[in-house]
Parts: C-alpha cells; sequence; structure tokens
C-alpha cells in the first residue's frame, strides 16, 4: 500500500512508451514501494514541440489514448496528464515545480534524466530541481538513459521512428518491446468487405511508401484476436487494409468507424 500523501514522480513525454522508458518507470515503481510513497508518471496530452516549435515537431508514435494504455500496462499508480498549451508553454520551471510537483503531487522524490529540461525555454533542470528540492522537501534522483547493448545507442523516441521511417519493424519492436502497432479508424470498406481504407490522426508516424505484412485486430466485437493482412501506405499518406492472401483467414467484418490496432511484422 502506499500513501497518497507523498509521491515519486517521473516527468516526460513518454512517446512510444519504450523499454527504457519502462526501465524509468520500473525504478519510479522500486523507489515508491519500499518507501509506501504513490508512483506517478506525468506526461503531457500532446507533445510539447507541437506546440512550441510546430514546424519541426516529431510525428507520434502512439496517440494520446494508446499511450495512456500502455502507462497503465505498467501498472503505475497514477498518470497525471498536463494539458500543454501556449500558457503552460510559456510556465517558467519553477511555476511548473509549485504547480505540479509540490501543490498536485506532493513529491517525495523526482526521477528524470540527467539531461532533462523543462519549462519555457527549456530553463528548468536537474540543478534546479535540487535546488527546489531542498526548498520544498524533495529528492532527485538523475538517471542515465538506457543505452542498447548491441549498437551501444540509447534507446530513444527519435530512434524508433527512425526504425519505423526506414521500415525496420524488427528493430523497431525489439526496442519498443513489442510490435509497433497504430491505432487507426476504418474509413471506407469495399464492396467485397476484402479492403478497408484507414485513417489516423495527423500527428502519427506512418511507414513509408510500400505494401507491410500486418496483424489487425478490432477495438471489440467480431475478430478481436487478430488476423494476419496487408497495409498498402501510398504516397499521399492514405492507408489501405486488404487479405494477406485470398486463400487465406479472411478480415473481420470492420464497419465504418470502427476501430482497429494495426500491429507490423508477420507474427
Amino acid at each position: 500500500m502506499y500513501s497518497r500523501g507523498r509521491s515519486v514522480v517521473t516527468i516526460g513525454a513518454y512517446d512510444g512508451v519504450h523499454i527504457g522508458h519502462r526501465s524509468v518507470i520500473d525504478r519510479v515503481q522500486s523507489l515508491a514501494g519500499s518507501e509506501g510513497l504513490e508512483s506517478v508518471v506525468v506526461t503531457f496530452d500532446r507533445h510539447p514541440a507541437s506546440v512550441v516549435r510546430p514546424d519541426s515537431a516529431p510525428k507520434l508514435l502512439t496517440d494520446l489514448a494508446q499511450k495512456l494504455e500502455l502507462l497503465e500496462e505498467t501498472g503505475v499508480d497514477r498518470i497525471f496528464v498536463v494539458h500543454f498549451d501556449p500558457e503552460r508553454a510559456a510556465e517558467t520551471a519553477e511555476d511548473f515545480v509549485e504547480a505540479v510537483l509540490v501543490r498536485e503531487l506532493s513529491a517525495a522524490a523526482v526521477v528524470v534524466g540527467r539531461d532533462f529540461h523543462f519549462g519555457k525555454d527549456r530553463g528548468g533542470n536537474v540543478a534546479l530541481l535540487e535546488a527546489m528540492g531542498e526548498e520544498y522537501g524533495f529528492r532527485v534522483e538523475p538517471f542515465d538513459l538506457v543505452t542498447d547493448s548491441s549498437a551501444q545507442e540509447v534507446v530513444s523516441s527519435t530512434r524508433i521512428r527512425r526504425c519505423v521511417l526506414a521500415g525496420d519493424f524488427a528493430e523497431a519492436e525489439r526496442l519498443l518491446g513489442r510490435p509497433h502497432q497504430l491505432r487507426a479508424t476504418v474509413d471506407a470498406t469495399s464492396a467485397a468487405g476484402d479492403a478497408f481504407a484507414l485513417g489516423v490522426p495527423d500527428d502519427v508516424l506512418l511507414p513509408p511508401v510500400g505494401e507491410y505484412p500486418v496483424r489487425v485486430m478490432a477495438e471489440s466485437g467480431p475478430g478481436a484476436g487478430g488476423t494476419a493482412a496487408r497495409l498498402a501506405v501510398s504516397g499521399s499518406g492514405k492507408l489501405v487494409l486488404s487479405v494477406a492472401d485470398p486463400a487465406a483467414e479472411p478480415l473481420p467484418p470492420l464497419g465504418v468507424g470502427t476501430t482497429v490496432r494495426v500491429l507490423f511484422g508477420d507474427g
């Protein structure tokens, strides 16, 4: 059991919730468990870069709903979602600490990367957190980012995005700890019911033009077990899901508006 009065907190965009992210959350949970505190992940309802520098903001590995689902699967006690808008972007690091870490979460410990920056103009860092921790009664535990032993390169959302853009879904799966997945909505169906046009949010990353072996699962209802399929990505970003092999298992009946999960790899 934890004391709801104090918490161990980590902060980040958590796009993809990859193996590096989960290593941090494991540390938060370990500290919280040993001290009877609440484990908390602070994340954002959109990537901060989409507000601060929209012209160069990265496309996302996971939409918000998918990210929250993956965070919940870690077993963390609480996920605190910060609404990130221009007002929040103009907030100083000191004000963020006081509003979120102190007043909202009563932080006893904050676990962040050694190069962590936050607040207006990225003015906050580990040193500022440590100074404010002395004032407000929380400690800071900086950590080194998880490095991939085979490539000696930090595991990051940026690196996984490069994998997706190169169509290297085996490497993306290794770094994510699970198959890369798109959450999509059925926009149209063929008359025969063997092909489906899919739509995804504009800020979600798509693979390069081509055809990919995938498995498709409906969010609910018939066909939720997953079926082998092929996903075609066109130059205009259109997505068409079709049967992997006319002689193989047919796709589940997916009506317009159905939400589906598309998992990359021939699994």
